[in-house]
């Protein structure tokens, strides 16, 4: 879907909605210049106050702290990943579903065919917090939401996974093109007060919903590290190609971006490439990586907001 080079010069940030605790990164800013070029600046910050003194010097710099009643910092991580690109934006394949009694799934889902359930793509709310799934065992498609959102997860619902064909509400069996029944407001069923009971859903083609993919062949890192009276700084670069993405409803709503797997920083300095990293070039015959995902298993996204004109 994403065609056209994104033109009009932006500067959104986040995290903003619900999850801002919850991803791999604390703050991310996003500019979008002209000419289709980007720069994504993440920032991860730690700090740890678990002092642990391992001689007499040590815990009377404790003690006095306590009584002055000021932490004594143990341990501070920071980390800047920068990345810088081209982006390209379009009209996404998304829709819209109404007359659901489960409010937060009568809206825009937009088709994410890098994260697959059942053998199709998935689809998702542009907030992220609910998506739509092929369900093999049931030959239907399934709606349900993040762990964070009161669903399942998007990692727990596929076949033979412990939530398996499991979620708030569901389109009619399938036929030869799975994707028809999506698309139809016909058969649906909802969950309403522990039964399924039938739906009656208007389904129509959403066209104010924007896909944007990210192409970069750099990440560049930063990382300051500071324990007790010891600290370092380092400055490298992973030259490896990376594609993302991300979506919002009409030019300039909230945009959901949903994050790469980011290169593995060593000790030593040198960074590996993450094993779903794909090279930039020619249209890719298999989809675009999934990206990262948070510590309960789904995508590690963040919602940008737009701050001002650049």
């Amino acid at each position: 879907a994403a065609a056209a080079q994104a033109q009009e010069a932006e500067s959104l940030i986040g995290p903003h909605g619900q999850d801002v605790e919850l991803g791999n990164w604390s703050s991310a800013r996003l500019e979008l210049r002209p000419g289709g070029r980007f720069d994504l600046e993440l920032w991860r910050f730690y700090e740890s106050f678990a002092y642990q003194p391992s001689d007499a010097a040590a815990i009377e710099v404790r003690k006095a702290a306590e009584a002055e009643g000021r932490p004594v910092t143990h341990q501070i991580v920071e980390v800047r990943a920068t990345v810088a690109g081209t982006c390209r934006v379009g009209r996404a394949d998304a829709l819209r579903l109404r007359g659901l009694q489960r409010q937060e799934l009568n809206q825009a889902f937009a088709k994410d065919a890098s994260r697959m359930v059942g053998g199709h793509p998935t689809w998702w709310s542009v907030d992220g917090q609910c998506f739509l799934y092929f369900s093999e065992e049931h030959c239907h498609w399934k709606a349900n939401a993040v762990r964070t959102a009161g669903g399942d997860g998007v990692c727990n619902v596929g076949l033979g996974k412990k939530k398996a064909g499991c979620g708030w509400a569901h389109s009619g069996v399938a036929g030869e093109d799975p994707e028809q029944a999506l698309r139809s407001g016909e058969g649906w069923f909802e969950v309403l007060e522990g039964d399924w009971e039938p739906a009656e859903v208007e389904v129509e083609e959403c066209v104010d919903v924007f896909a944007l993919e990210f192409s970069s062949k750099q990440v560049v890192f930063e990382e300051r590290y500071k324990c007790g009276d010891e600290s370092s700084e380092e400055k490298h670069r992973a030259d490896e190609a990376i594609i993302f993405h991300g979506w919002r409803l009409g030019r300039a709503g909230d945009l959901r971006l949903v994050l790469p797997a980011m290169p593995e920083s060593h000790v030593d300095g040198e960074v590996e490439a993450a094993p779903s990293l794909e090279v930039v070039g020619e249209a890719p015959s298999a989809p675009s990586p999934a990206g990262a995902t948070n510590f309960l298993g789904d995508p590690d996204s963040v919602v940008l907001r737009r701050c001002a004109r650049l």
